[in-house]
């Protein structure tokens, strides 16, 4: 079950990864307990402090919750925090029969200038994501995200249907809440040669911050939106 062998994940790396797809398959349903940490150590065979470990990560990402006197108990089992009813921009372009699509992805590692707005707010090690969105083949968005270095995924930005929440999620990790600020701005020269517009254009500039079970922050974008190719939609649930 587990991999001893020298260079393997550490093992409370690999019992979160068990544990955790036993919870989103349902193996541990929502509102039940988890196997005691008595228990788990004798399941795999390992010490006391490795399951601690385990627990301690499913815990800080949301899934589980250590009750005093009781054991710990599952929270969430699935990838994404469904307690809000919020429809994405992206999700209300594909309802209304817009074709969406990815051009131009990197993902490359860099460390955060102290000037840069993302310093204060997340460590300085970071993988910079950078898309342009179209929609119906013509330019709608380019977006630019920071998550941090030390969340040690390898993302797929080379499968059909590329998302970066989706596969973020394939890891465990979860955008459980976010802050949007909005404001109208002239397209830059930056900008402009990726929206192929003029210098001074006037464009929609969003920037999230997202954050995790632990208020931690994950995620730092800059998106700037053709807004006159189609309006940023808001849906609030129905």
């Amino acid at each position: 079950m587990l991999d001893f062998q020298k260079g393997a994940p550490a093992l409370y790396l690999q019992i979160k990864k068990i544990l955790r797809t036993d919870i989103l398959n349902q193996l541990y349903p929502l509102g039940t307990y988890i196997p005691t940490e008595t228990e788990l150590e004798k399941i795999f065979g390992v010490s006391k402090i490795t399951i601690r470990n385990a627990i301690q990560d499913l815990e800080d990402e949301g899934y589980l919750k250590k009750q005093k006197g009781r054991g710990t108990l599952v929270i969430q089992n699935h990838y994404f925090n469904k307690l809000s009813k919020t429809m994405s921009y992206s999700e209300k372009l594909v309802e209304l029969g817009i074709l969406l699509s990815k051009e131009n992805i990197s993902v490359v590692e860099l460390t955060l200038h102290p000037n840069n707005p993302a310093y204060d707010l997340m460590e300085p090690d970071v993988l910079s994501i950078s898309r342009t969105f179209l929609a119906n083949n013509s330019l709608l968005s380019h977006i630019e995200t920071y998550i941090p270095k030390s969340l040690d995924v390898a993302l797929n930005i080379h499968e059909k249907d590329w998302s970066l929440y989706q596969d973020l999620s394939t890891h465990g990790i979860i955008i459980n809440c976010f802050q949007d600020y909005f404001s109208a701005i002239l397209a830059d020269a930056h900008i402009a040669k990726k929206l192929e517009l003029t210098i001074g254009t006037p464009i929609l500039k969003r920037i999230r911050i997202g954050y995790n079970h632990n208020k931690k922050v994950i995620e730092y974008s800059i998106a700037y939106y053709l807004s006159e190719t189609i309006p940023y939609i808001i849906e609030m649930g129905k």
